[in-house]
């Protein structure tokens, strides 16, 4: 394997993996040049919010704040971020609303964060917009 000294790292979190990327990314600053998140959502009680409404349990959607713990709180962790940051969410996402995600992006620093709505499905826009995909990648490792 190559030696990867050196070289530039991004992370790239998708869905729930979104909220510990941007968390791994807070306690790294100094070690990657930049963040993409896509498809993600601000904090665990966010999304079991969402899913209590689906479970028809819209009565009971307060209680998911006090019972679910917010380990990866990315809206909290994305605020205090300097690196490059892009935040890819699809209009007609349907595991993850496009509103949670358009939430991250409003508790960043718009200095260095980038939205980019795309329309796709849950996590699929690569397939779609590769090219613009690369793009983005490549112009966070020339900074």
């Amino acid at each position: 394997m190559e030696n990867v000294a050196g070289k530039p790292v991004i992370i790239w979190g998708q869905s729930l993996g979104g909220t510990f990327a941007a968390m791994n990314a807070n306690q790294r600053q100094e070690k990657v040049s930049g963040l993409i998140l896509e498809g993600t959502f601000g904090s665990f009680p966010d999304i079991g919010k969402v899913y209590a409404n689906a479970l028809n349990l819209e009565n009971f959607k307060w209680i998911v704040p006090l019972i679910m713990n917010n380990d990866f709180p990315a809206k909290e962790e994305i605020k205090n971020l300097t690196i490059p940051i892009v935040i890819i969410h699809s209009k007609t996402d349907k595991q993850v609303p496009y509103e949670l995600g358009y939430e991250i992006f409003e508790a960043a620093n718009k200095s260095n964060t980038e939205f980019w709505n795309i329309d796709s499905k849950h996590i699929m826009g690569i397939y779609s917009f590769e090219d613009k995909y690369v793009e983005k990648f490549t112009k966070m490792i020339k900074k």
